[in-house]
């Protein structure tokens, strides 16, 4: 009875971190490679669900974007071309 207890709280220990693990660091990470790649050709249907799935997946989104900086970001080159 008890071995069968703690395989069971394994499995369900194991579910969970295979779950948060995919919630906090898989999906967030693909959906910000996905926004990178598409994001000058994406139609407004795309980039209304890619929002929600941001919004879905927020709390690990500020963690890994400190890291992952764009490169070439327009942004960026209008305000280097506007400060000279």
């Amino acid at each position: 009875m008890a071995s069968q207890f703690a395989s069971n709280s394994l499995l369900v220990l194991g579910a969970y971190g295979i779950i948060g693990f995919l919630y906090l660091v898989v999906i967030p990470l693909f959906l910000y490679f996905w926004m990178n790649i598409r994001w000058n050709f994406m139609n407004k249907f795309e980039r209304l669900c890619l929002y929600g799935l941001v919004f879905l997946f927020f709390p690990w989104f500020d963690f890994i974007c400190s890291f992952f900086k764009p490169k070439n970001s327009w942004a960026r080159r209008d305000l280097a071309i506007d400060s000279h």
